[in-house]
């Protein structure tokens, strides 16, 4: 199921990779984006840095120049500053934290009959009786 992130006319679409800005596709490099998506979908806690690093990069021995540098892009995208801080704000000596409103949009997930189910159904006449009721 795709869930879709909103704020502050934003949309971000994990599953698309996307961050929208009002309507228009917002330009993003991959780790940026990465770096965007966990801290969104871990809004309920901060996240250390090697837990984020590992997260998006696969491995722990990335700077945290080059985290703090990905994190100083995002909020520039988003229009947040190292001082604001109203999206992502810094943990000191530990990491960082989602702290903007963010809208969850699940789309409604429709369900229907498998294929084989239906054939099976279309086989199956009514009347057949292996599936007469027990209350005759």
């Amino acid at each position: 199921m795709t869930v879709l992130y909103r704020f502050d006319g934003f949309l971000l679409n994990p599953a698309t990779r996307e961050l929208l800005h009002n309507g228009a596709l917002a330009i993003l490099p991959a780790r940026a984006f990465e770096c965007l998506a966990y801290l969104i979908e871990h809004r309920d806690r901060a996240v250390c840095r090697d837990e984020l690093i590992a997260a998006v990069w696969g491995r722990i021995e990335v700077s945290d120049a080059l985290l703090s540098h990905t994190v100083v892009r995002i909020r520039r995208l988003l229009g947040d500053t190292g001082n604001a801080q109203r999206t992502i704000r810094t943990v000191p000596r530990f990491g960082y934290r989602w702290v903007g409103a963010i809208e969850v949009e699940a789309p409604a997930v429709v369900e229907t009959m498998d294929a084989r189910e239906e054939i099976a159904l279309a086989i199956i006449p009514a009347t057949d009786p292996t599936f007469a009721s027990d209350a005759a």
